[in-house]
């Protein structure tokens, strides 16, 4: 079982409990890290080049738009892109397989996989509790220069990868193994990433500059980079209208992911000052109540985030106010850094070769 992915609670404090907890927590992740560093057969190849993109926290470090940055720029490449995800949150349990141009619904898939392929129409979804089990099963379906993107896969180290991705938030430092924190395994274990991205907002510049320096200095080597979030589009829930520019000035904040602070941040980082605010846990599954009761609160409409979105779109609502959603792109902080990235992946993807083929 892949304990970081199945323990979802909120950090306990650091009170004597959770910091028992915290250490015995330490102890399972560190002999399960020592098993596959050990047992090579605990990782398996699955026939195509695999892009892990994870993280050390749970929820909230740009994971999501990260996975999708990366597919983009390898379709731009000419290769075809298919996500790999476990679909958390979902109704259905079995393996779901989806083509190239299929609509999905969030409640077949999970919220995150949705988004993704959503975003980018061309890419495929294996979506199963077993990620080795579905790559398995694609790797009959897709074209050979398919590249397989393992979505929050950094813990998932059943499959063999061919580069390792790490999303980690501007300030990593302050944070606690669960249940004490948010941390699923120690940062010292950056050290199996390929590459570890910080991304923080525009106001966390120069937190994301002091973290790479330190990172810089304990993984002297390591390609360390910075991203930002970025605002690319405001979108209308159930027409689809889009605008450059929140078409109100005192809205509503309503979301149900890890760290909405950051969607805050980013939020006031254009100029918007939502009137109040209401977060639910991360995945939440909004009710026509829920959304209802916020109807009576004086504020020109509601903003959320574009994850969220894709919960609401099943609720029906009638006469209530207008829900925007942002659209949200992760840029590098500086073009060289952009280019380095994409190099050494491409140096990495060149490199792959399989020590035992599922697949022709």
């Amino acid at each position: 079982m892949n304990i970081a992915h199945e323990i979802r609670l909120r950090p306990f404090g650091n009170g004597a409990l959770p910091r028992v907890l915290s250490s015995a927590y330490e102890g399972v992740v560190s002999l399960r890290n020592f098993l596959y560093d050990n047992i090579a057969a605990l990782s398996q190849e699955v026939g195509r080049p695999v892009i892990s993109v994870g993280g050390v926290h749970a929820g909230g470090t740009g994971k999501t738009p990260m996975s999708l940055f990366v597919a983009r720029q390898l379709v731009k490449q000419g290769y075809f892109v298919a996500f790999l995800s476990r679909g958390y949150g979902r109704a259905r349990k079995e393996m779901v397989i989806c083509k190239p141009g299929e609509p999905v619904s969030w409640s077949q898939v999970g919220d995150e996989p949705a988004l993704l392929h959503e975003a980018l129409p061309q890419s495929w979804l294996g979506i199963c509790s077993s990620r080795r089990k579905s790559a398995r099963d694609l790797c009959n379906l897709v074209p050979r220069n398919t590249m397989f993107i393992l979505d929050d896969g950094f813990q998932h180290r059943q499959v063999k990868r061919t580069a390792d991705i790490v999303c980690i938030p501007p300030d990593p430092f302050a944070d606690s193994l669960i249940p004490a924190g948010t941390l699923r395994e120690p940062l010292v274990n950056l050290k199996r990433a390929n590459f570890i991205c910080i991304i923080g907002s525009m106001q966390e510049k120069h937190a994301c500059i002091r973290t790479r320096e330190k990172l810089q200095l304990q993984f002297p080597g390591k390609g360390i980079f910075v991203l930002f979030q970025v605002p690319r589009e405001w979108r209308k829930l159930g027409t689809g209208e889009t605008s450059k520019i929140l078409p109100f000035r005192s809205p509503l904040l309503l979301s149900g992911i890890a760290r909405p602070d950051r969607f805050s941040m980013l939020l006031a980082d254009m100029g918007i000052r939502p009137c109040a605010s209401h977060f639910f846990d991360d995945h939440h599954v909004f009710t026509i109540n829920e959304i209802e009761g916020l109807y009576g609160v004086q504020c020109d409409g509601i903003v959320t985030t574009e994850k969220d979105a894709f919960r609401l779109r099943t609720i029906k609502l009638v006469n209530g106010p207008d829900i925007w959603y942002l659209k949200i792109d992760v840029s590098f902080a500086d073009g060289p850094s952009r280019e380095s990235f994409f190099e050494h992946l491409n140096d990495l993807i060149q490199s792959y070769i399989p020590k035992r083929r599922y697949c022709t």
